[in-house]
């Protein structure tokens, strides 16, 4: 079995400290938030997806899926 955790529930958190933290308490993924408000807003996706990618790896994790909201 596989453990990824859903930023939405760690708003106060940078990316750098979302990746820190999961890859300290042994998760094994993250579900990025697509989001204005959180982790990586909708306008910067494609301009961040290379330091997204390295910062995940960078902290033995992977990306489980970007989720987002529709208005």
């Amino acid at each position: 079995m596989k453990f990824s955790v859903q930023t939405a529930v760690l708003p106060e958190l940078t990316p750098r400290q979302v990746v820190e933290k999961l890859g300290a308490h042994g998760y094994d993924a993250v579900e990025w938030r697509v989001h204005p408000d959180y982790h990586i807003p909708p306008a910067e996706l494609v301009a961040r997806a290379g330091e997204i990618r390295s910062l995940v790896e960078e902290h033995g994790l992977r990306v489980s899926c970007l989720t987002g909201r529709a208005p």
